[in-house]
């Protein structure tokens, strides 16, 4: 089974087993009804805040499939949003993205900024941090806090 094959029997099982959301859900994570496929598209150009993207549409790998430009939310509220701390989405990147049941298209998932790696300079006392900012669709509760250093001075 080839790549593109798997995509749609994944997407069928899906459809199959889908339900409708229930109210429960926080409305940051809900977005338009979608029409079941996930498509796939090549940011055509770095990019780093506004509301649209623009992908050129490929398969899951990256392999360009000749069809034209699409413009792409990057947010279900169609709302403008920025990447933090000058991070940007990378020319090239493949974005998943989905066609909602108002013909607009939109990525997958909400977009949230997530710590990569920290840096604790002790003789200056600074905490720097990195972050990117990745489009999830599914979120576990907060965790407690977990100590990651306790006693005498870092070092």
């Amino acid at each position: 089974m080839n790549i593109r094959e798997k995509v749609k029997h994944i997407t069928d099982i899906i459809k199959r087993e889908s339900r409708p959301v229930p109210a429960a859900i926080p409305s940051k994570i809900q977005s338009p009804s979608a029409s079941g496929a996930i498509f796939f598209g090549k940011a055509t150009a770095n990019w780093t805040s506004g509301t649209t993207i623009t992908l050129d549409p490929c398969d899951i790998t990256g392999t360009d499939n000749g069809k034209a430009n699409e413009t792409v939310y990057v947010q279900a509220s169609k709302a403008s949003y920025t990447i933090a701390n000058s991070a940007q989405i990378d020319q090239n990147t493949v974005c998943a993205y989905v066609k909602g049941d108002d013909d607009y298209y939109y990525l997958v998932g909400t977009p949230i900024t997530v710590l990569t790696e920290f840096n604790i300079n002790t003789s200056t006392y600074k905490f720097q941090t990195k972050t990117k900012d990745v489009w999830a669709f599914t979120e576990s509760g907060e965790s407690g806090y977990v100590d990651e250093h306790t006693g005498t001075v870092c070092s």
